[in-house]
């Protein structure tokens, strides 16, 4: 080049930026105290290598020559690969109802193989697909999940999530105690019903509109002629009620079940 000595004036590495513009990584923000070159700067040592390091690497050097500005092509990729990252669980929807269709997701970073736990029983293994669906929930599905993601570097695990399903009230069971009734005695009626969120209890006398209690337990004491009658209670939640009946005398109380499911 007519005789001119050319010299090299400045290396550089770079993943941002363009051949115009790169940004040297010993000034990136991202790799700041982290980043050495060697061997006359043609040769970049990376300390603390983490996963966002993962990028195409460029060298280029500018000469004191006019226009002599190269970089080389294609670069370098690199790829930095890792463990899984504490995954997390996701539930949709956040209100669980007996009969619905729901969804967990486990998320982790890198992409991992999932298993799926429910208090420390083994579930299903999920290859690619980090998700486990109830297609119809069922209240003895609730209870604690946690995923594990897993590659060939090693298995992290997620925090537990609870599933509580939500279900209207089962029939209702009802005792009388004693079951031999006599004029001048105690008698009570007990009303037990399997529901989430818990019940409430309501007891009726037939053809009256005003309850007679509240409450599982109702007790008549000094029990009368006027007491005679069928009884029924009544339980209820936000998601459905029913009632079953007792019919009684002075003599002896006998079990009549009238099941009835009300949905809102």
């Amino acid at each position: 080049m007519n005789g001119q000595v050319i010299n090299v004036q400045k290396t550089l590495w770079f993943t941002k930026g363009n051949n115009k513009e790169p940004v040297d990584l010993r000034t990136d923000s991202d790799y700041i105290g982290r980043v050495t070159s060697v061997n006359k700067d043609c040769t970049l040592k990376i300390t603390d290598l983490r996963q966002k390091d993962s990028a195409v690497y460029k060298f280029r050097f500018i000469t004191n020559h006019p226009g002599g500005h190269y970089t080389g092509e294609p670069g370098v990729t690199l790829s930095v690969t890792d463990r899984p990252n504490l995954p997390s669980v996701s539930v949709s929807p956040s209100e669980i109802v007996e009969g619905s269709s729901v969804t967990l997701t486990c998320s982790s970073d890198p992409a991992a193989k999932y298993t799926w736990y429910k208090s420390d029983t083994h579930l299903k293994s999920i290859h690619e697909e980090p998700q486990f669906v109830f297609r119809s929930i069922t209240s003895s599905d609730s209870g604690q999940y946690y995923c594990e993601a897993g590659n060939k570097l090693g298995t992290s695990r997620s925090e537990s999530v609870s599933i509580d399903v939500k279900y209207p009230p089962n029939l209702p069971s009802v005792s009388v105690s004693p079951s031999e009734i006599v004029e001048g005695s105690s008698v009570t009626l007990t009303c037990s019903s399997d529901a989430n969120p818990a019940a409430k209890y309501t007891w009726y006398k037939e053809n009256e509109e005003s309850p007679k209690a509240s409450g599982q337990i109702f007790t008549i004491t000094d029990i009368r002629a006027e007491h005679s009658g069928n009884y029924y209670c009544e339980v209820q939640n936000s998601l459905g009620r029913m009632n079953v009946s007792v019919s009684g005398c002075l003599t002896r109380c006998w079990l009549g079940l009238a099941p009835a499911l009300l949905h809102h």
